[in-house]
């Protein structure tokens, strides 16, 4: 199977060679279902371990740097539109100015930029949503119910140390060694460590839920933003859009292992 950025080499090569539109279709519709089946891997990824998902080690910390809820940020689908709009190369320019009419982003017609600012209106107000959501999630670290556990368990791992040095020095005393036996019963029933720490990763993994839940509403909001813009674009302009995306996509991660390297060797 062909990786994205073979599929998006191929996309841009027909675009490039000016290809029929039914094959320019057929390419796109190679990198969509390619995109389909990355988000399908990320949402089971998800299942299994989402602090590994949101944080992905193969990412450079660049890359790291600017994520949004594990991944690009949506509304930024628009501000490459808007980019790709205002790049009319000279070529199109001529032809702009001879009559002939292009067929790439540079000439979006005004119903296509009225459908491009109703989706952007309404994935700006899921993307502060879901952005509100996870700021209260950060926030909960501080609630009352966690703190509580937290103190509780600074409190048996500190009655712990105790004990054990306790231990310690009656092992040392030989004529306190009828002692032991009561000091482990006492351990015994004034610690109760295995049912602080359950407490306390139960509260910790309702929390890691709550993030998976986030998280995958983000990709779910990334996907369907990306589609319905090209749902408003023609043929020629998905085209375009998907090889600028690419670009970006890969510029962003040859810097970032430029640096990576870079602070490596210092």
């Amino acid at each position: 199977m062909k990786t994205q950025e073979d599929l998006l080499k191929d996309l841009h090569k027909a675009v490039e060679n000016n290809a029929e539109e039914t094959e320019l279709s057929r390419k796109v519709d190679g990198v969509l279902a390619n995109y389909d089946i990355y988000y399908e891997a990320k949402q089971n990824a998800c299942h299994q371990d989402i602090l590994r998902t949101v944080s992905p080690e193969w990412k450079s910390p660049l890359e790291k740097a600017f994520l949004w809820l594990g991944g690009w940020r949506p509304s930024l689908a628009f501000q490459l539109v808007y980019a790709l709009t205002g790049q009319m190369t000279e070529v199109e320019l001529a032809e702009f100015f001879e009559g002939i009419e292009s067929p790439g982003l540079s000439s979006l017609s005004a119903s296509q930029l009225s459908e491009i600012s109703e989706l952007q209106t309404s994935t700006n107000k899921q993307e502060d949503f879901l952005g509100d959501e996870m700021a209260m999630l950060q926030q909960s670290f501080a609630d009352q119910p966690l703190l509580s556990l937290a103190q509780a368990h600074h409190l048996v791992q500190a009655q712990e140390a105790k004990n054990d040095s306790h231990m310690h020095d009656m092992h040392d005393d030989g004529s306190a060694q009828q002692n032991i036996g009561d000091a482990e019963q006492s351990r015994n029933d004034t610690n109760e460590p295995d049912s602080s720490n359950d407490a306390l990763d139960s509260a910790m993994q309702e929390k890691l839920n709550h993030l998976q839940t986030i998280a995958a509403k983000a990709d779910n909001l990334r996907l369907t933003t990306l589609k319905g813009v090209l749902n408003i674009l023609n043929t020629f302009q998905k085209a375009q859009y998907l090889v600028a995306a690419g670009k970006l996509q890969m510029l962003v991660w040859n810097i970032g292992e430029k640096l990576t390297g870079a602070t490596a060797s210092l």
